[in-house]
């Protein structure tokens, strides 16, 4: 037996290193293809996905471990088979059934590293991992209130919250435990609401006991103020989810909710799951030899087939029945240790049968049921969208899957956060309809959308929300952005271009804005335009001004036509209208508006570029209820060469004309040359010069120029500059330091 054990260990090394490896580079592989999205968009560095990956390593190698025993099994039987060497075990009167024995110590072993991973490993490389995925990946801030986490004050204080509000900043069903000399206090509230920098607990009960559990004080509130040591929000954050615990840690909490009288359901499916899958290489062993000697396997790609469906069964059945237990829909010591109990009894049984004739009426069966799931397994596993749902609860039937509680789901470029999102299924399994209800989120680059459900089809790629209300951006013509809000009774989303019926916009952010363009219906391309048609502007419920269409760019580029209305003391009420055409080297723009106080206003301008050189001409004209007139044309040259960049500006009015020459350099250096006629007195400035911060090295000295200005004035009436060179007013202003180098 010695002699058989060490020949099969031999013989075991290589194939379960190769099932390891396969089975993390699939794992790893996993997890870049549903972040793929999340990677691109945000340039995370192939560092950073490495450092991820490293992360997840030991994750991923417990439970590629029963992997590789099994491939280990198949692929040691199939050679021991197709060299004849079981058939010379039995000539000497072995049994094949002996070779479990060999199989069982080597799984022994693999089961207390799997344990050692599981238990001291993998809690604090997963914390490690999901920091980086939130600070390098989703981008999130690594600070966040954790839901369902027991978050431990001190040594006699601990502070649990079932459900938070992120909308609100609202905790729900809240239990603060004390346990104090003689006596343990528990206060429970249905919400716990910050109001300033204090947080109340409503509508509670704060109950007392002495050492021996007598009742000595039991009190209702409808308002306390929460008094702890330490900020709620600090508390929060740094609460474990079960998967960061070590098995003492796990035990002590479920201790800990059993006196809060808190389900302790996840933590006990946790502890019991660890134990479980620990044992994952014995369970695999028991179930592996069997299924091998029935099927007497002579190829090993049958193996890696087999591998992969029984790998599936059972890690895919354990996480399926460790969510039930969680929900308590199954007892939740019981879902963690099904799968094992499952297969550990198949596999005595199979063995037990082993050289019978009903051995080979069960090989039948399970040859044609194979075939059935790796077809089935092939047609899910290639689909070519995946969408990615999170959520506190999940329940399955045969035709939906309905994920409840925080929901967040990523399809796509979009996210989306709702209450309830139900899943249906086809019947070959796949996705083809998604229903979201409850506070529904949808954001996608610019666009952020909040409705009441949402309805997507997967098939035909078209959403349909009610009730909505978004916003979006779009930037004018200075490059400010500005914020677009928008409201339908119905949206209706095919790829990028989105249609709203009954529906207005607006730049107001109130709820029901004091201004609005209502329309039949508005048309959103993201990032491209918006266009209404039939539409009606509002103040307050007033209507105004009807348009057949409106349209808004929502590029990087002027709006071809906008409508604003204002308000101020001196004018009041001020509307005006922008119409705006952009060529390849230029554009030309026309405002026209009016005030309350009866001034009405025209301002043309006209853009040109050759090159580096850029010229705008501006046309101004205002008339007052004075009927004055003033006209103001500006010439404006970008680029000039000269050694500093510089402009230069010409205007004249009615009774003024004039020039500016200016220039700056990196905020350090400006200067200016101004002429201004404003008969019958001519005003010159030659020149005005500032310089600012100024550094001069000379070793081994450093000479600073903390600020210096220059201005040259000269003012007259009669003759021309070169007669009143003697009138100039000069001032000016020098301050430096200087220090060794």
């Amino acid at each position: 037996m010695k002699i058989l054990i060490k020949y099969i260990a031999k013989l075991s090394l290589n194939p379960i290193l190769v099932g390891l490896a396969g089975f993390v580079i699939f794992a790893a592989v996993e997890i870049l293809y549903q972040l793929s999205d999340l990677i691109v968009r945000h340039r995370v560095s192939i560092l950073i996905l490495f450092k991820v990956l490293y992360y997840y390593l030991p994750y991923f190698v417990s439970m590629g471990i029963p992997v590789g025993v099994l491939l280990a099994i198949f692929w040691i039987l199939t050679q021991l088979a197709n060299d004849h060497e079981l058939m010379a075990l039995q000539v000497h009167g072995v049994s094949p059934r002996v070779l479990i024995v060999p199989f069982l110590i080597i799984a022994a072993g693999l089961s207390g590293v799997t344990y050692l991973l599981s238990d001291r490993v993998v809690p604090i490389y997963n914390q490690k991992a999901s920091q980086a995925l939130s600070k390098y990946v989703y981008r999130q801030p690594e600070v966040f209130i954790s839901e369902n986490v027991v978050a431990k004050i001190d040594e006699s204080q601990y502070f649990y919250v079932k459900r938070y509000d992120k909308r609100e900043g609202t905790l729900h069903d809240v239990i603060l435990f004390k346990n104090e000399s003689g006596e343990e206090e528990i206060i429970t509230a249905n919400r716990v609401v910050r109001e300033g920098n204090t947080w109340y607990m409503y509508d509670g009960r704060l109950y007392r006991v002495d050492s021996e559990g007598l009742l000595k004080f039991d009190v209702k509130f409808n308002r306390v103020e929460l008094n702890l040591k330490e900020d709620l929000e600090t508390l929060m954050r740094i609460g474990k989810s079960p998967k960061d615990m070590r098995s003492e840690e796990l035990k002590s909490r479920i201790n800990t909710f059993v006196k809060l009288g808190v389900d302790p359901a996840p933590w006990v499916v946790e502890l019991h799951t660890r134990y479980s899958l620990s044992l994952g290489p014995v369970i695999i062993v028991l179930a592996g030899i069997p299924l091998s000697l029935i099927f007497n396997l002579k190829s090993k790609s049958w193996g890696v087939i087999l591998t992969f469906v029984i790998v599936v069964l059972y890690q895919g059945s354990g996480a399926w029945l460790s969510a039930m237990g969680k929900e308590r829909l199954l007892d939740p010591v019981l879902a963690a240790w099904i799968p094992d109990i499952s297969f550990a009894c198949t596999g005595i049984f199979l063995y037990i049968l082993l050289d019978t004739p009903a051995a080979y009426k069960i090989r039948e069966f399970l040859v044609k049921f194979l075939l059935v799931t790796v077809l089935v397994l092939c047609t899910t596993s290639f689909a070519s969208d995946s969408i990615q749902i999170s959520a506190e609860r999940v329940f399955y039937t045969e035709s939906a899957v309905t994920f409840c509680g925080s929901v967040t789901a990523f399809y796509k470029e979009a996210e989306i956060n709702a209450s309830t999102i139900t899943v249906f299924l086809t019947e070959d399994g796949k996705a083809h309809e998604a229903e979201c209800l409850g506070s529904v989120n949808y954001r996608k680059e610019d666009v952020s959308i909040e409705s009441q459900n949402l309805r997507f089809s997967f098939q035909e790629s078209v959403a349909v929300m009610m009730q909505i209300r978004g916003k979006t951006v779009y930037e004018d013509e200075k490059g400010k952005k500005h914020l677009m809000y928008f409201s339908a009774e119905e949206l209706t989303s095919n790829n990028q271009i989105s249609e709203m019926k009954l529906g207005y916009i607006t730049t107001c952010e109130l709820e029901k804005p004091h201004y609005r363009l209502q329309a039949l219906n508005v048309e959103l391309k993201e990032n491209e335009y918006l266009v209404a048609y039939d539409v009606v502007m509002y103040i307050f419920e007033a209507p105004t001004i009807y348009f057949p269409i409106y349209f808004v760019s929502l590029k990087d580029e002027p709006q071809p036509f906008s409508f604003m209305v204002g308000y101020s003391k001196e004018k009041g009420m001020t509307f005006e209208t922008e119409y705006n055409m952009t060529f390849e080297d230029g554009s030309v723009s026309a405002l026209i508006g009016y005030s309350q106080d009866g001034t009405t206003y025209t301002d043309l301008k006209l853009a040109k570029h050759w090159n580096d050189l850029k010229a705008t001409l501006n046309y101004e004209r205002e008339t007052s209820n004075d009927q004055r007139n003033t006209y103001n044309i500006v010439g404006e040259l970008d680029n000039i060469p000269l050694p500093i960049p510089s402009k230069l500006r010409v205007n004249f009015d009615d009774e003024k004309t004039g020039f500016l020459l200016e220039g700056s350099l990196e905020k350090k250096l400006r200067y200016q040359i101004l002429r201004t006629v404003d008969p019958p007195s001519i005003h010159w400035t030659l020149p005005y010069v500032e310089v600012r911060k100024l550094t001069l090295s000379s070793t081994p000295m450093l000479f600073v120029v903390d600020s210096f200005s220059h201005r040259t004035v000269a003012r007259y009436d009669e003759g021309n500059l070169f007669e009143h060179f003697d009138d100039m007013d000069t001032s000016g202003r020098f301050r430096s330091h200087a220090s060794a180098s």
